[in-house]
């Protein structure tokens, strides 16, 4: 994708953050009891990062290339999960899911399974979450990220 300004093409299949990603999701997948779903990025163009708009606000500047970062939006994982939730607690497979988000849109499958009988565990990751969620889930666990096992073999 060409950067709006400098007209520098990026191939972030090459980065760094990529990479790491990548090696991350590989390693999830092969893990005892987890389910991984991987849902669709989408790329929907370049937008002002944030320190570059907060600075705006207190001095006009020159743009540059450096001032713009890719918007990237993650798309179909939320309904994936959701239907995932409410499929094990409907059947019994399950006696309690253990959710790694901080995503309010799981709410309705939070409460479908909280009312099939299932313990439902949130794990924020160390990110705060909307009270609406917290009141949803009957504990909630954070967990350091990333792991320190995990963050050595990344």
């Amino acid at each position: 994708m060409k950067n709006p300004l400098a007209e520098e093409k990026t191939n972030f299949a090459a980065t760094e953050a990529y990479k790491r990603n990548t090696r991350l999701q590989q390693q999830l997948v092969l893990k005892d009891h987890v389910a991984y779903r991987a849902g669709e990025l989408l790329l929907q163009g370049w937008k002002l990062n944030w320190k570059t708009a907060k600075g705006l606000v207190r001095a006009p500047k020159q743009l540059g290339s450096e001032d713009f970062e890719p918007d990237f939006q993650q798309k179909r994982v939320d309904i994936k999960i959701g239907l995932d939730v409410a499929w094990m607690a409907s059947k019994g497979i399950v006696d309690r899911l253990i959710l790694v988000t901080g995503d309010s849109d799981f709410i309705p499958a939070m409460k479908f399974a909280r009312r099939e009988g299932t313990q439902v565990i949130l794990v924020p990751m160390g990110y705060r979450i909307r009270s609406e969620l917290r009141e949803h889930v009957d504990l909630v666990r954070n967990v350091p990220f990333p792991p320190p096992l995990l963050a050595k073999t990344c």
